[in-house]
């Protein structure tokens, strides 16, 4: 059978079309796996104490240590942190922390990322050396670079309600 090259470029063209947005499609599929499995999930990594948060400072013992997160606690159970302290405004006044309980401005209490609730902690302004001891009764401070969250008094306590952010040394008292 003769056919004329009309007829043939006729017959070729859709095939030729068919072909390049199927080959077009094919590589569209590729790049979407690519992109989607390149989203997903990358493994976190824990930080090694050179890698902590900056404004914290470690103080290190010559006693063994175990490292959890921005603290270092040694095997005879004393720990110490620096760091930016801050204290909660007065908005907060009544409503209710992590630990269920509500908060007081007028009570000496902190919030703290890991301390358990209940622990009591001397927190220590490093540029004047005022201290005051409080409870750890709430999670926080939420902003990064910070360490512990202070309730009213314990700010004026120490000094701070004019700069709002002070650095401070933190250390247990009693658990």
């Amino acid at each position: 059978m003769i056919i004329s090259i009309a007829e043939a470029t006729r017959e070729c063209i859709p095939l030729r079309y068919n072909a390049g947005w199927g080959h077009i499609f094919l590589v569209m599929v590729g790049i979407t796996g690519c992109y989607i499995t390149s989203c997903a999930q990358a493994p976190r990594y824990t930080r090694s104490v050179s890698q902590v948060d900056s404004g914290t400072t470690l103080q290190r013992s010559s006693a063994p240590v175990s490292t959890v997160a921005s603290h270092t606690t040694t095997m005879s159970g004393t720990f110490y942190q620096t760091g930016k302290a801050t204290y909660y405004g007065n908005k907060f006044h009544g409503r209710k922390t992590a630990s269920g309980e509500r908060y007081d401005r007028n009570e000496f209490t902190a919030a703290h990322r890991t301390l358990p609730f209940g622990t009591r902690v001397k927190v220590t302004r490093l540029s004047n050396g005022k201290t005051v001891s409080v409870r750890i009764n709430d999670r926080g401070p939420l902003k990064r670079g910070r360490v512990i969250d202070l309730s009213r008094a314990a700010a004026e306590e120490i000094g701070m309600i004019v700069e709002g952010v002070v650095d401070v040394g933190i250390e247990i008292i009693e658990e």
